[in-house]
C-alpha cells in the first residue's frame, strides 16, 4: 500500500508543456527505503516508499520533474500528484531528503546541470547526488 502526506496544496490545474527546469530521479540502491523529501520551504513526499527496479536499469521508477511553480511526481511512469511551489528559486534548490529516518541533504545549483540523480547505496547508508548538464540516457 502507497501511503504519502505532504503539506503543499495538490493541483488540478493544466500541466505545462513547457521544458521542466529540473528533473530529479531516484536512481539504485533503495530496497523498500521510506523516504521524505522536501524542495527549499515545499514538502513534496512523505514517507513514500521506493524500490530500485529488476530490470539491472538502475533507477526505481521515481522521479520529479520541476517547474517554476510547480513540482509533477511520477512513479512508475505515471503521475501521481502535483505540489505548488511554497516559494520560488533562481538559480538553486536545497534539497532535504530523510532515508529511513536519516537526514541528507544538497544543494543543485542550476548552472551545474538540471538533471539529478540520487542514490544509495544497497547496505551502507551512503548516499550519491549526480548532478549533470546533459540528459542522462535514463530520462
Amino acid at each position: 500500500m502507497l501511503a504519502f502526506t505532504f503539506t503543499g496544496c495538490i493541483s488540478s490545474h493544466k500541466i505545462s508543456t513547457n521544458e521542466p527546469e529540473a528533473y530529479i530521479r531516484f536512481g539504485s540502491g533503495y530496497h523498500a527505503d521510506t523516504i521524505s523529501l522536501k524542495l527549499n520551504t515545499t514538502h513534496v513526499l512523505k514517507n513514500e516508499i521506493i524500490t530500485t527496479l529488476e530490470d539491472n536499469s538502475g533507477i526505481t521508477g521515481s522521479y520529479l520533474s520541476i517547474y517554476k511553480y510547480s513540482i509533477l511526481y511520477f512513479k512508475d511512469g505515471k503521475l501521481k500528484f502535483t505540489v505548488l511551489l511554497e516559494s520560488h528559486y533562481d538559480d538553486k534548490i536545497v534539497i532535504e531528503q530523510s532515508i529511513n529516518n536519516r537526514p541528507y541533504s544538497y544543494t543543485m545549483y542550476f548552472k551545474k546541470g538540471k538533471y539529478l540523480f540520487i542514490s544509495k547505496h544497497w547496505y551502507f547508508y551512503n548516499v550519491y547526488f549526480d548532478q549533470y548538464k546533459k540528459t542522462p540516457e535514463l530520462y
